[in-house]
């Protein structure tokens, strides 16, 4: 996923690696609690990430904040970079 998020980039394409994103989510986030599934924690965090800057790139606002306060709730992920 790290390389197709630059190739994506690169090429100008992020409404489709928006989609690309949300369609890999419910395989790594619990939508109940937006934390990891048991075992994910390690892509939970890079998820978070790549949803956290496509939201902040849409100027989402509410978006990136409530991702990030479930990166540090406690949930034993550290956040990606």
């Amino acid at each position: 996923m790290q390389g197709l998020r630059l190739l994506y980039d690169h090429t100008g394409r992020r409404a489709e690696w928006a989609r690309l994103v949300e369609e890999i989510v419910p395989d790594f986030i619990d939508p109940a609690t937006e934390g990891p599934l048991p075992g994910r924690e390690e892509a939970w965090s890079l998820v978070t990430d790549y949803r956290i800057r496509l939201a902040g790139e849409a100027r989402q606002w509410p978006r990136p904040s409530a991702c990030k306060r479930s990166v540090w709730s406690g949930s034993g992920a550290r956040p990606g970079r």
